[in-house]
């Protein structure tokens, strides 16, 4: 190929190049633009993602939330429903009265015609529409005989002849009454000497008011639960002006008076062998708001009952819950304590205090299995635990004969053990399932009752042991029922009075002592006590002795 001919072809590879280069770079710029275009839609889905990814969290955090009110709120729902239907917790019978241990399947209407007949001829046996009768003249009260004649004119005492007298009666109520006596002084002279007439000492110094004023206050106050503020208009209304302040002021010194018989109250409690240890929830008013900024704040009292005396001793510790208040109180006691699953109980009967038995309170553990009966592992739980109480009863039920203590604690030891074996191995069940964690309130009511269990057979071990707490929160009712009318305390010292006197009250129920007489005729007594007297002199005073002393 010749020179020129070489030129030309290189030429020519060099433009097919060029053209080829032209080409790529073209491709090149609209790879470019499409990789540009790749970057900014990248880019907005990544600003997308992250915004999606917020939006998430915030459903997430508004549905963790709302589970929360739900829960809540069905707890709530739940409530209010028991106070609707009034359902109770008791053990599942049939018609015979036998334990059945599941649901009660629908009567026929065959058996409701028979029941229906069968309360009707035990309504006609009662009479006065089914009414039980009670026998008013046993009622020992102030009587007033009114002898009722003939109203014919023709009725002459002189010659008819008596055949029989009937008697009813009618009952008259005389509101309250107050007796103001004036107490004349006499003052005279004799050989010299000078003689004054002595007045009658009061419980409280230069008062008007003897000891039944005071009891009528407290007895208003702290057995019928009446606000100050309706003592007040109560006593307005009967035709006695009385000022809140003078109330307050009553109960105010009453308690400074009592405040031995109070002390004694706290020591004797600790020397029965058996006690049962609750706390209930108060409101107090502060001087000066707390840190939340509020004026009231939401305080504890704790309280112990004696169950073998009869003695309830509440206190206040400025409306603490801390562990160290029960544990300090406790701290020299042998002896069994019954309490629900609070950890600071369940500590007291720990390895911690080997002085002390725990036992549990069943009640508690049988309260959110009785609201989850729907679900068949609650009820089954629900139905060995109500089949500890059926056989328990079992005895009194049957009306069996010569009954002791004896019979029943040999009775305890045959009955319980299979019921509580039956449910270690149910726990056991439940919790190796793998819907248990699913259910949440499931697992903490399995887990409350397996933590639980370790106690439970302590209850069997000696005859005089109850099943549960409820005595001590019949008794917590009367300090919710205060704190429903009254709202709140005035103060820390007004919630340690409170503690002081709903303890007296407590007692006087527990020892069927009539609460007005009692405080009648212990502040007049403590106007001959010396108040540094030992603890032994106040003990006498205790409503469980004065009960056996004032028969």
């Amino acid at each position: 190929m010749e020179g020129t001919d070489l030129i030309a072809f290189y030429q020519r590879q060099i433009s097919e190049l060029t053209m080829t280069v032209d080409l790529l770079k073209g491709q090149l710029e609209q790879n470019s633009s499409v990789i540009r275009s790749l970057n900014d839609l990248l880019a907005k889905r990544e600003e997308t993602i992250e915004r999606l990814t917020e939006s998430v969290n915030r459903l997430t955090e508004a549905l963790e939330k709302s589970q929360v009110d739900l829960t809540k709120q069905k707890n709530i729902n739940r409530g209010l429903g028991k106070l609707i239907s009034n359902k109770s917790e008791k053990v599942d019978r049939s018609e015979d009265g036998t334990f059945t241990g599941e649901s009660p399947r629908p009567m026929t209407e065959e058996e409701l015609d028979a029941r229906d007949e069968r309360r009707r001829r035990e309504r006609k046996t009662r009479g006065n529409n089914g009414a039980r009768h009670f026998d008013y003249a046993k009622i020992e009260m102030e009587e007033v005989i009114h002898e009722v004649y003939p109203d014919s004119p023709l009725f002459n005492e002189q010659i008819a002849r008596l055949i029989n007298i009937y008697e009813t009666y009618r009952f008259e109520y005389v509101p309250a009454k107050f007796i103001k006596h004036l107490w004349r002084l006499r003052k005279y002279s004799q050989n010299g000497e000078m003689m004054v007439g002595k007045l009658p000492q009061a419980p409280l110094v230069n008062s008007k008011f003897d000891g039944s004023f005071i009891a009528g206050v407290l007895e208003l106050r702290y057995l019928y639960n009446m606000p100050e503020n309706r003592i007040v208009s109560f006593f307005n209304d009967h035709g006695f002006p009385i000022s809140r302040k003078t109330v307050n002021g009553l109960l105010r010194k009453s308690a400074f008076l009592l405040e031995g018989l109070y002390d004694a109250m706290g020591k004797a409690v600790l020397e029965d062998k058996y006690v049962s240890v609750d706390e209930t929830y108060v409101k107090v008013l502060l001087n000066r708001p707390a840190a939340s900024g509020k004026h009231i704040k939401k305080g504890y009292l704790w309280d112990i009952i004696a169950h073998n005396l009869g003695l309830v001793y509440f206190f206040y510790e400025n409306g603490s819950r801390k562990a160290e208040i029960i544990y300090d109180k406790m701290m020299d006691y042998h002896g069994t304590i019954q309490s629900d699953g609070f950890s600071p109980y369940r500590t007291l009967g720990s390895d911690k205090y080997p002085d002390i038995m725990r036992l549990p309170c069943l009640q508690h553990i049988k309260r959110e299995f009785h609201d989850m009966r729907d679900n068949p592992d609650a009820r089954i739980l629900f139905d060995l635990l109500n089949e500890l109480y059926h056989n328990e009863h079992l005895p009194k039920k049957k009306g069996w004969k010569n009954w002791t203590q004896a019979k029943h604690a040999r009775w305890r030891k045959k009955y319980s053990p299979p019921i509580i074996k039956k449910l270690e191995r149910e726990i056991s069940r439940i919790k190796a399932s793998p819907t248990f964690p699913v259910d949440q309130r499931l697992k903490d009511a399995v887990t409350y009752l397996d933590n639980e269990m370790a106690y439970i057979p302590n209850i069997f071990t000696d005859a005089s042991y109850h099943l549960d707490n409820n005595i001590i929160e019949r008794n917590n009712r009367a300090v919710s029922l205060s704190r429903h009318n009254s709202l709140f305390f005035g103060s820390h010292d007004g919630a340690k009075r409170g503690a002081l006197f709903h303890s007296l009250a407590a007692s006087c129920r527990m020892n069927n002592l009539d609460f007005f007489t009692y405080i009648c005729e212990v502040l007049n007594l403590l106007l001959h006590v010396n108040p540094n007297s030992p603890y032994e002199v106040y003990r006498e005073l205790l409503p469980d002795k004065w009960s056996k002393s004032h028969k």
